[in-house]
């Protein structure tokens, strides 16, 4: 199973939404208690920075799934999801999803690589943010 049949597997679950520009979808610190799907439209991840600064870490478009890291790692949301044009979306119940997995175990290997992908773009942020520590001449 691919992200493609992942996406549209879960979409048997969604409780759909309908949101404009301006809606949150999802804020900082709130329990992550399901993922989203974001079927149409774009919205905005934001994380406050060390000096409370909100930076944007990326936009999410249709056919994307969030909140999979914070649902399997048992954490609040890191980022404030803000719709920036007029968005489809629908949300999956952590139970749903996990109960999809226990019966098609092949969407684990999909959840891992999305997962994977994750880590790499967070990697690739911190490599074109500069050095993490100077080094004292």
């Amino acid at each position: 199973m691919n992200a493609v049949e992942l996406f549209r597997a879960l979409s048997a679950f969604v409780e759909p939404m309908l949101l404009k520009a301006g809606d949150k979808l999802f804020e900082a610190n709130e329990p992550a208690d399901g993922v989203y799907l974001i079927q149409r439209g774009k919205v905005q991840l934001t994380y406050p920075n060390a000096a409370g600064v909100a930076v944007t870490e990326r936009l999410a478009r249709g056919g994307q799934i969030l909140g999979l890291g914070p649902l399997f790692a048992d954490r609040p949301w890191g980022a404030t999801g803000e719709v920036v044009a007029a968005t489809r979306a629908g949300f999956v119940r952590k139970d749903a999803v996990m109960r999809f997995l226990d019966e098609h175990p092949e969407g684990r290997l999909a959840v891992l690589r999305l997962l994977s992908q994750d880590v790499d773009r967070c990697l690739g942020l911190i490599r074109n943010s500069g050095p993490l520590i100077s080094k004292a001449s």
